[in-house]
């Protein structure tokens, strides 16, 4: 539920309806509750607004919070590669891309795909990327 769901429904991997129904009742009410929290957190510490994020945590749902983000960027990462997937699935089958090997993982469900190729490519890109950044400020800032 990160926002690419709305991409995902152009390629039919999630109905329209579940998309405004997933924004309207999860995704924008919890986007207010963490925006409105960490304002009201803010407004009291100033001095804090270079990590209002971990700083406005609760001491005692420190860690489960912790936790929980590192989860929602391994999801994040996750639809990055399937989106690039696909994006290059559909590239190829209009001819704007050279002809890759592409596994269809599932029999079931269609447009699971896993291309190798482009697999590792990621992979270097942002082993490269990775190495080239100096600072963890730097990595936040170009995500």
């Amino acid at each position: 539920v990160t926002g690419s769901e709305a991409m995902f429904a152009d390629l039919c991997y999630f109905s329209v309806r579940s998309v405004q129904l997933t924004f309207a009742f999860l995704v924008l009410p919890c986007l207010l509750l963490g925006y409105l929290g960490q304002a009201a957190y803010l407004m009291e510490h100033h001095a804090d607004a270079g990590e209002a994020f971990f700083t406005s945590v609760p001491s005692g749902v420190f860690w489960p919070t912790f936790l929980i983000a590192n989860v929602a960027a391994l999801i994040a990462s996750r639809t990055m590669t399937t989106a690039t997937f696909s994006c290059i699935k559909q590239s190829t089958a209009l001819g704007c891309f050279p002809r890759l090997k592409i596994i269809h993982t599932s029999r079931k469900f269609m447009g699971q795909i896993y291309i190798p190729v482009i697999n590792w490519f990621l992979l270097a890109v942002s082993l490269v990327f990775v190495c080239t950044i100096s600072s963890m400020d730097e990595i936040g800032n170009a995500y």
